[in-house]
């Protein structure tokens, strides 16, 4: 009896780690590539301009640089941060 559990569990074991492959799953393709391609692309370029120019402003009435470092993280976030997600649901086990 205890060995015809350990079977089972084994077997079902095996079929769902078939079944967690992220990379085979194409139902938000579409919007993910939107996503993907607006924040490399002109969005994300007007997106850290914008958190440019709000860290300049707040670093002006503070007195202090470092509201600019926003900036230059959302700007670091928007080119790099979409690839590194997409390799890693991409990958396939």
């Amino acid at each position: 009896m205890k060995k015809d559990a350990l079977i089972a569990a084994g077997i079902l074991a095996a079929l769902y780690a078939l079944s967690s492959m992220a990379g085979a799953d194409n139902t938000f393709k579409d919007q993910s590539d939107f996503i993907r391609t607006n924040l490399q692309g002109s969005f994300g370029l007007s997106l850290s301009l914008l958190c440019l120019a709000v860290g300049l402003a707040i670093g002006i009435v503070r007195q202090s640089v470092m509201a600019i470092v926003s900036a230059v993280g959302v700007a670091i976030v928007a080119s790099i941060a979409p690839g590194i997600m997409y390799g890693i649901f991409s990958a396939v086990m």
